[in-house]
């Protein structure tokens, strides 16, 4: 009975943390609000082409807990010395496409 509920309790805490690792199926990016539309895109999708390295866009986490949102750094106006949320998406987002020639780089592709 023991190693039954052993394994129980190992499936629910392996199910639980891919759940919290892979976060939610999509994001909207529409903090600012200023000239261009939201920014809709499927976080589940870019989760697996990272390999569940979460560090790659989330360059500040340190795996614990949940990711904080962008604009805890980035925001719509400059902040300490993060660069403002425009030009941090534009840089990762967009170079990262150009880098691996796929995904949108052209501004009606993101802000529909």
């Amino acid at each position: 009975m023991r190693k039954v509920l052993g394994m129980v309790v190992a499936a629910v805490f392996f199910v639980g943390t891919v759940a919290v690792a892979s976060g939610p199926k999509t994001v909207t990016i529409d903090k600012c609000k200023k000239r261009k539309a939201a920014v809709t895109f499927n976080h589940e999708a870019h989760s697996k082409r990272v390999n569940g390295k979460c560090n790659t866009c989330h360059h500040k986490w340190d795996g614990k807990g949940e990711p904080h949102s962008c604009f805890k750094c980035h925001g719509c106006k400059k902040k300490g010395n993060a660069p403002k949320a425009m030009k941090a998406f534009h840089k990762t987002c967009k170079g990262c496409h150009k880098k691996m020639h796929k995904g949108p780089t052209k501004c009606k592709e993101c802000h529909k």
